[in-house]
C-alpha cells in the first residue's frame, strides 16, 4: 500500500519552520544560560524564593482559599498536585515568555455579580475551577461573576420557560 502525504509540504516552507524551531531552542538556550548566572549572583534565600516561586505561590493561595473557606475537606492529595501543576505552568509561562502569569478562579472565591455589585457566588479552590492566564487577563476578570454563566441577575429568582408556570400551587 502506498501512503502518500494528504498535505505535501512546500520545501521553503518546511526550511523556514526548521530555522525558526533552531532559533527559538537557541533563544531557550541563551535563556536558561543567563538564569543560571543570575542564579549564582543571588544570596541563598534569594536563590531559594526565586527556584521555588510556584511552590510560594501555591502556598498562600492555599493559605487565601481556607481563609474564604473555599477549600473543601473532601479535597484529595491528587487534586493538591494538579493544584500545584497549575502554579508551575503558570511560572514557567512566565519564566519563558517574560509576560507574569497567575492561575484564575474561573468562578471566584468570592463572586460578584458584573451588573449589581452584589456578593452572589462562592467559588472552590479545586483544579477544575482554575486555569492559568496573563496577570493582565486575570486583574481585568477580577471577583466578577457574568450574569450568563448562573442564568440571570438573581440566582434564586424565576428562570423563564422552566415549565413551573403550568404547576398549579
Amino acid at each position: 500500500m502506498n501512503l502518500v502525504n494528504p498535505w505535501p509540504v512546500d520545501p521553503v516552507e518546511q526550511t523556514e519552520l526548521l530555522q525558526m524551531e533552531e532559533a527559538v531552542e537557541a533563544a531557550q538556550r541563551e535563556r536558561m544560560l543567563n538564569w543560571q548566572v543570575e542564579l549564582t549572583t543571588m544570596d541563598r534565600h534569594a536563590r531559594y524564593r526565586a527556584k521555588h516561586q510556584a511552590k510560594r505561590r501555591y502556598d498562600q493561595a492555599l493559605r487565601r482559599a481556607i481563609e474564604h473557606n473555599a477549600l473543601p475537606k473532601w479535597i484529595t492529595d491528587d487534586q493538591l498536585s494538579c493544584i500545584l501543576k497549575r502554579y508551575e505552568k503558570a511560572v514557567e509561562r512566565e519564566f519563558w515568555t517574560g509576560v507574569p502569569h497567575d492561575v484564575h478562579h474561573k468562578v471566584a472565591l468570592c463572586g460578584v455579580c458584573v451588573e449589581t455589585g452584589k456578593h452572589i457566588v462562592c467559588g472552590l479552590h479545586v483544579p477544575w475551577n482554575l486555569v492559568v492566564t496573563t496577570r493582565d487577563e486575570n486583574r481585568k476578570l477580577g471577583a466578577t461573576v457574568p450574569s450568563g454563566l448562573l442564568g440571570g441577575t438573581d440566582p434564586f429568582g424565576p428562570i423563564p420557560d422552566d415549565g413551573d408556570d403550568k404547576i398549579p400551587f
